[in-house]
């Protein structure tokens, strides 16, 4: 292809006709109703839950704590007395600071009843962590752990369930790779353990999974999967210590013992066998603790249904109902119970068809104190499902599916589709993620997504665009120096790879760091900014099926400026012109394409002929009606605005919104710009500030500054480190990356039928 070069002083010419731009002040006060203002509305976290096991509910049931074995992870949400639903708080992972580095496998989590401490084991890193809890927030501190061969514990391989007794002074799990039950002495002011005894194959335990205690402490049960037995050990009030009563396994009802609970009485046993599909009865004898066989419910037969590959059983608080996880099924099972005897009558269950569309292998079954509300943590899906339970019944009702979100650690860049689907780009997670637009409400359902485990090239994501008929996606891979395509299904829940373009392939160039994404208004061509290359790399682009061939890349030097660092590309409306922000050149290139040919027009520079708010600028807008262009400049801390020249496509520097300068606040570390559709508005993410930053946009093109929203004031959550910032299609939603808090920020917007008021 053939490059034209034309000399910057064509460029720049200083027009008269435009005028010197004024800035208002801020209003007084915000009023999203009326100025322009936004409404926060929701905060799509990546909560931590794949792989979610154990659930447990603070003793004033206004916290919920889960136990992740895929990611490693124990998150906190807020829980809603009234509703049941939740609210997320924090998530605490494997190696991520603070100190718990041992919390890879985590599988058993349980809250101290006094309320103080929050304990969770991890199979994979053979371990018990200890954390202290914060009752007003929730939130979890490290405070120590204890891992199997340190210290001279050597009971804790494969550690599994946990629990604390009910006087809160001893700590009890079950190690699976030990077959043993190790017991811990706990400081009741600080939550810090000491190590007593362990129980071990002796007793009858092998591959031991559960461990619980009796209400009055006097008696702990545990859970063989290796040997299908029930161990029964006598529990020492003052010292803690276990003594053998006997191990259980005189029928063949407990094939795949695999959890153990007693209900709120005392008087009775269940233990959910998953080899068997089937939930079986004991008796107690409270004195002894000897157990007697009652019943055994089994799948398929007597009309029950739904508890194919159980692994989990709890009791209602009032004893009247057991509630069953059929983990191969996807179902919960529910048993009215017989209080005097304990015998379970089946009910009913409920599954995907019922609502509960995310509980895909749920693992665990939790009730709150007032038993109103029923959560169950969905193993395959990462996800907690919130039921409403009917008290006559015992039926339970979907109110709320709260999702990992997956993917989205480290969010930067966000992307919307006329589909209704919004794209993050989860830098930290190595991970493109789609999510679903509510039309009506713009609230955000999680769809899934693609890692580079599965997707070779989404190492360091950070870029992500739409084709203009949304039929197609586009991911920029940063640290593999690729550019990734994607066809997505029609509600927004899966990316299917069409495929993968490195640098390093035959014939392509220009792709190392990649960074941005921008394609042609007619879907034709697909331009992509690199920072590592300084280059701006150009393929032709597939409308129907999607994929690329590799055009040119054009590089910084050699006649060609302002691409050191090419971290941003737009394209005009009209197709034409090609603008790339640069964050070491503090400049922006220009670019020009007409009949198949890139001419390079020049550059604009920050310090150059007056031209201020370019330093570090890194991300680039064109309205659309394609007058003016806007720059967002992290070092700046600042809105850099110009003229577009719509014959040439020159620039004319016209001023600058500056963090606190005129009132102007939340462009601190400004990071990703956004034009809403009718060209209204324009918002700027800003990572220094935490900030979304929201502008009114005049016919002139200067801009009035109406608000920022902070992240943890006004309501707003979900913003820490803002790094991306974009619009959906129909313009009602604006979507925030955060690449502090994992997580995209939903605002509602407000939209006046009212035209731009010349200044």
């Amino acid at each position: 292809m053939r490059i034209l070069f034309r000399p910057i002083s064509l460029l720049i010419i200083l027009l008269t006709a435009i005028p010197t731009l004024t800035y208002s002040a801020p209003p007084d006060s915000v009023n999203s109703n009326g100025n322009g203002g936004l409404t926060f509305i929701q905060a799509v976290y990546d909560a931590g839950l794949r792989g979610a096991g154990c659930i447990d509910i603070s003793p004033d049931a206004k916290f919920l704590y889960v136990a992740s074995s895929v990611n490693s992870a124990v998150t906190v949400y807020e829980r809603s007395d009234a509703t049941g639903k939740l609210n997320f708080v924090q998530v605490i992972r494997d190696g991520d600071g603070g100190g718990a580095d041992f919390l890879e496998g985590a599988e058993g989590i349980a809250v101290s009843p006094d309320g103080g401490s929050v304990y969770v084991t991890s199979w994979r890193d053979n371990s018990l962590t200890v954390f202290r809890r914060d009752s007003d927030t929730g939130k979890l501190s490290y405070v120590e752990d204890f891992v199997d061969g340190v210290g001279g514990i050597i009971s804790l391989n494969g550690a599994k369930g946990v629990n604390v007794s009910p006087d809160s002074k001893h700590v009890y799990v079950a190690s699976g790779g030990d077959s043993a039950v190790s017991v811990f002495g706990r400081n009741t002011t600080t939550g810090a353990l000491i190590f007593l005894e362990a129980e071990g194959f002796v007793s009858g335990l092998d591959d031991t999974y559960s461990v619980a205690i009796s209400p009055d402490g006097k008696f702990v049960f545990a859970a063989n999967y290796g040997n299908d037995s029930i161990t029964i050990f006598e529990r020492n009030a003052t010292t803690g210590n276990l003594s053998f009563i006997d191990n259980e396994s005189s029928i063949t009802d407990l094939d795949g013992a695999i959890h153990v609970t007693v209900s709120g009485d005392g008087k009775h046993l269940y233990v959910a066998s998953i080899s068997i599909d089937a939930v079986t009865v004991y008796s107690i004898n409270q004195t002894t603790g000897v157990l007697t066989h009652v019943e055994t419910e089994f799948n398929g037969i007597g009309g029950v249904e739904g508890l194919e590959g159980v692994d989990a059983v709890t009791v209602s608080h009032n004893g009247e109902y057991l509630y069953a996880a059929g983990d191969s099924d996807h179902a919960v099972v529910i048993f009215e119970r017989n209080s005097s005897n304990g015998s379970l009558q089946y009910v009913d269950y409920v599954d995907w068809d019922d609502g509960a569309t995310e509980m895909q292998s749920p693992y665990w079954i939790t009730l709150d104190p007032d038993d109103e509300h029923v959560y169950v943590a969905s193993w395959s899906y990462g996800a907690i499902e919130v039921f409403a339970r009917n008290p006559s019944n015992g039926m339970l009702s979907i109110i709320e599916e709260q999702h990992s979100g997956d993917g989205l650690r480290g969010a930067v860049e966000v992307a919307t589709s006329p589909q209704g689907c919004v794209y993050a780009a989860g830098y930290k997670s190595d991970a493109i993620v789609i999510l679903d637009i509510n039309e009506a409400t713009g609230l955000l359902t999680y769809g899934n997504s693609r890692t580079v485990d599965d997707v070779p090239g989404l190492g360091g994501t950070v870029g992500v665009t739409a084709s203009p008929d949304g039929n197609y996606v586009y991911v920029a891979g940063h640290d593999d120096n690729a550019i990734l395509a994607f066809d997505p299904l029609a509600n927004c829940s899966w990316l299917d790879h069409v495929a993968t373009y490195e640098d390093d392939d035959p014939g392509i160039d220009g792709l190392g760091g990649a960074r941005d994404i921008a394609i042609s208004p007619d879907g034709f061509l697909l331009y992509v900014a690199s920072d590592v290359d300084n280059a701006l790399a150009i393929f032709d682009r597939n409308t129907t099926d999607g994929e690329l061939e590799f055009n040119q890349a054009v590089f910084d030097g050699g006649g060609i400026d302002g691409l050191d660092g090419a971290y941003s590309v737009a394209v005009s409306p009209d197709g034409v012109n090609i603008y790339v922000a640069s964050i070491y050149d503090d400049a922006v290139a220009i670019f020009r394409w007409t009949g198949g040919v890139l001419g390079f027009e020049g550059v604009v520079k920050d310090s150059d002929a007056g031209v201020d708010g370019l330093d570090g600028a890194n991300s680039i807008v064109v309205s659309p009606d394609g007058n003016y262009v806007y720059v967002a400049s992290r070092a700046d801390d600042a809105i850099a605005m110009f003229w577009r020249n719509p014959s040439s496509g020159a620039l004319t520097y016209l001023g600058m919104m500056k963090d606190g300068v005129d009132g102007v606040d939340g462009l601190n570390g400004a990071r990703s710009i956004a034009i809403n559709p009718d060209g209204s508005q324009v918002y700027v993410a800003s990572q220094d500030d935490d900030a979304l930053a929201v502008f009114n946009r005049n016919e002139d093109g200067s801009l009035e500054f109406v608000h920022a929203y902070v992240n943890n004031t006004e309501g707003v959550h979900g913003i820490d480190t803002a790094d991306g910032v974009a619009v959906s299609s129909n313009g009602a939603t604006v979507y925030v990356g955060s690449y502090g808090d994992d997580a995209i920020a939903a605002f509602a917007r407000y939209r006046l039928n009212l035209p731009l008021v010349m200044r």
